[in-house]
């Protein structure tokens, strides 16, 4: 009888592939979902939120038109929809056109240090800044809505 599978130093190649498939799947759901869940566990200790300073260093918009910021949080570079938790203070106080009002404001005070509070996840895989709270003088112009 012919084997389909060829065995390749102890592991089948069947195998080996259900492996790199299964971490690849089991890295993709930590990406989405399980690093915001351990960023809004952390927030829970005021101990873990940090204070430092967001600084914009461009913008554009992707293809389904939505208004991409690439900042610089205390050095670290990472883009603005990246950073974003809806369980935080920053996630409920703005949205929709609060949201594009704040990076309205962002764009027009470049070259400001907006002050800030998030919480920083330092894995051995990633590295992920949520903003927690935006410190500055900032005030919307529409409605906010806290739940």
């Amino acid at each position: 009888m012919k084997s389909y599978s060829k065995k390749i130093r102890g592991i089948y190649l069947g195998h080996q592939k259900l492996i790199i498939i299964t971490l690849l799947c089991g890295y993709f759901i930590f990406e989405v979902w399980g690093v915001r869940y351990i960023a809004e566990r952390k927030a829970e200790k005021p101990n873990n939120i940090k204070e430092g300073c967001l600084y914009l260093r461009s913008s554009y918009t992707d293809t389904s038109k939505m208004k991409i910021l690439r900042l610089t949080i205390d050095g670290h570079k990472v883009e603005s929809h990246r950073t974003f938790s809806g369980n935080m203070p920053y996630g409920y106080k703005w949205n929709g056109q609060q949201r594009d009002e704040f990076y309205q404001y962002l764009e027009y005070n470049k070259e400001k240090c907006h002050p800030i509070q998030y919480v920083d996840i330092n894995l051995l895989i990633t590295r992920k800044i949520f903003i927690y709270d935006y410190l500055g003088d900032f005030k919307p112009t529409t409605d906010t809505k806290k739940y």
